[in-house]
């Protein structure tokens, strides 16, 4: 995502490199966030937060977790397109059965850490990155406008029960609580407005 997020800034003349340039503050830019749809900006920090609890913590990352920041991420990507490219399908899904298996994984492992290794390398200060394509970057923002007027973007939703599962759990964990131990789901309450007078919280 980090790439993604700098080759738009360093190709769209309508940014500029914030004073700082790490994944927080390029996806909190004013700018970048005014171009972006608003829901897409929740995507990208989904995958900001739950990198961030994959490095910092000890906490393990579930399957449903590392599959939605990858289907956020094909939304992002597919928002570049839609913006930037010269064609674009409207309607390109995310095709979870297309992920790698656990047999493949193991195979592909260590290409995988040889290509985090490559992309840390060539790695570069996005202030000079972007002075060497000042003629590209007003290109790309006359196409992104043009093209965000002729072209339909559509982000993908989620239902509810996953908005919650994903996006809460993964909050109520950053902030140091643990489901099913100091935190509880659907507990039973009483003097709720029901003849019954009973319900349930959420968490």
């Amino acid at each position: 995502m980090e790439l993604a997020v700098k080759w738009v800034f360093s190709y769209d003349d309508e940014l500029s490199a914030p004073y700082q340039d790490n994944l927080s503050a390029l996806i909190h830019d004013y700018n970048f966030r005014n171009i972006l749809d608003e829901e897409l900006f929740e995507k990208l920090r989904y995958i900001q937060k739950l990198g961030n609890t994959a490095v910092h913590s000890s906490a393990a990352i579930k399957r449903p977790q590392a599959v939605l920041a990858l289907r956020n991420l094909f939304d992002f990507a597919l928002w570049i397109d839609y913006c930037y490219s010269e064609q674009y399908e409207e309607d390109l899904l995310f095709d979870e059965n297309s992920l790698a298996d656990k047999e493949t994984e193991k195979k592909t492992k260590k290409q995988l850490i040889a290509l985090a290794k490559k992309l840390g390398e060539t790695d570069r200060k996005l202030a000079d990155v972007i002075a060497e394509n000042q003629e590209l970057r007003e290109a790309n923002r006359i196409k992104r406008e043009e093209n965000t007027k002729e072209r339909t973007y559509n982000v993908e939703q989620i239902s509810e029960y996953d908005t919650r599962k994903l996006y809460i759990d993964l909050e109520i964990g950053l902030k140091g609580w643990t489901i099913g131990g100091d935190c509880l789901e659907e507990v039973k309450v009483s003097g709720m407005p029901n003849p019954a007078g009973e319900g349930y919280v959420d968490y």
